[in-house]
């Protein structure tokens, strides 16, 4: 699909430029969920996404509290990531201009994988009771 025709909507994974970045934040290729509508794209040319990665690390990584497991299958096997799996961090959240990013589609998840990546998200910012 071309960027000039493709939209991100919510559901859509997709491959894009993470650099720069700073500090610890993701940087280079990487995949995400969309989580915009596909009016939020249209519009604004912006998409509200959740950083996904391929490479896996021991589960008792600090950055492992709250990711889910993408099975093979869901996005597009790459070079890089030949079987297309991988773990989405729920709560690494991110607003990018996807054309500048050169954004492009790379596979779509199910409603009941969105809406559980949504949930997950929500409850890490939830405050801590008694703090």
């Amino acid at each position: 699909m071309s960027h000039r025709t493709y939209f991100p909507k919510r559901g859509d994974f997709i491959h894009f430029n993470a650099s720069p970045s700073a500090g610890q934040e993701t940087a280079g290729p990487h995949f995400a969920l969309v989580m915009s509508p596909v009016s939020y794209s249209r519009k604004t040319g912006m998409a509200i996404v959740l950083i996904g990665t391929s490479k896996f690390k021991h589960q008792s990584h600090p950055r492992y509290g709250n990711v889910k497991y993408i099975p093979t299958g869901m996005i597009e096997p790459t070079r890089d990531n030949p079987v297309g799996e991988g773990v989405l961090f729920c709560d690494a959240v991110r607003q990018i201009d996807w054309r500048e990013r050169s954004a492009s589609y790379a596979g779509h998840a199910p409603r009941d994988f969105v809406e559980d990546a949504l949930d997950r998200l929500l409850s890490a910012m939830e405050e801590d009771v008694g703090e």
